[in-house]
């Protein structure tokens, strides 16, 4: 039976066309799943797709290089798996100079229970492993963003769950060296999950903004900002979206205003939101 995975790249251009599809390829393999996690583009001509393979005996994770076809030129392991881990689950990637990478994943650990744990791994071009760590905590963890700090060091977001209980945004700071600085977790309301699925630093720099969802119980689920200082201590949070069910994304800095997309629910149907929020998470226009 072959495992699929699919994966399409995208160029945005800045202009008044719409955004161009570049390839749109579909990778098989006969033998173990494979997940591309996250990938970037390095020049004109080439692609590195960061993800994981195993089956039900091993795991590894590694890159892999594709030309502007699509076509895979060339692929680097870098790690079988983990001790009791599974190597499959979200990702993030982050470029941190034209050769070295920088790349944080969840991965389900040996506990009997659903767990996973947070793994970062940092490599250059050539498949060199220059840092791996492993973030053991109870329950689940989810990954879905690393930023760089002004400390030389790295700040994770997701999720955190325990069995049988709701989850909540999660945030875990690491030093330059991958060793654990702190880690919190943020709770929205006692009614429903949240997590966080984005992270930029606060503007003035007195902190970070995550951006994420959770659940209100008069609106439903919701799209959340919260802003942390940089001890991770909560200091403020909003809810944005109206009585639909909605699920916040992407958000960026735009003018020293908070550039945030998030999904509105209404008559069985899901539409995207953009908004531009200031400094005192209010809407902007």
């Amino acid at each position: 039976m072959y495992k699929l995975i699919f994966v399409a790249a995208l160029v945005w251009w800045h202009t008044a066309v719409a955004a161009q599809s570049v390839f749109n390829k579909l990778y098989t393999n006969d033998t173990s799943q494979i997940f591309f996690t996250a990938a970037r583009q390095l020049n004109e001509t080439t692609y590195l797709a960061f993800g994981s393979s195993g089956n039900s005996k091993y795991g590894y994770i590694g890159f892999w290089l594709l030309n502007q076809a699509g076509n895979i030129t060339n692929f680097h392991l870098l790690n079988t798996s983990f001790e009791g881990h599974s190597l499959s689950g979200r990702g993030q990637l982050l470029q941190l100079s034209d050769s070295v990478f920088i790349a944080t994943f969840d991965a389900k650990n040996s506990n009997p229970n659903y767990a996973y744990d947070v793994m970062v791994i940092k490599f250059d071009i050539s498949g060199n492993i220059l840092l791996k760590k492993t973030y053991e905590k109870i329950g689940l963890q989810l990954v879905y963003e690393i930023i760089p700090t002004n400390d030389k060091g790295f700040l994770i977001v997701g999720g955190t769950q325990l069995v049988n209980e709701i989850s909540y945004m999660y945030a875990l700071k690491i030093d330059s060296i991958g060793g654990f600085v702190w880690e919190n977790t943020y709770s929205l309301s006692n009614y429903g999950n949240s997590a966080a699925m984005s992270v930029v630093p606060a503007v003035g720099g007195d902190g970070y903004i995550l951006a994420g969802y959770g659940y209100h119980k008069d609106k439903d689920y919701q799209a959340y900002l919260v802003k942390i200082n940089h001890n991770g201590e909560k200091l403020e949070y909003k809810d944005f979206g109206g009585s639909e069910a909605n699920g916040a994304g992407l958000l960026t800095v735009y003018q020293n205003l908070y550039f945030l997309i998030y999904g509105v629910h209404k008559a069985k149907q899901y539409y995207p939101v953009i908004s531009l929020i200031d400094t005192a998470f209010n809407l902007v226009g």
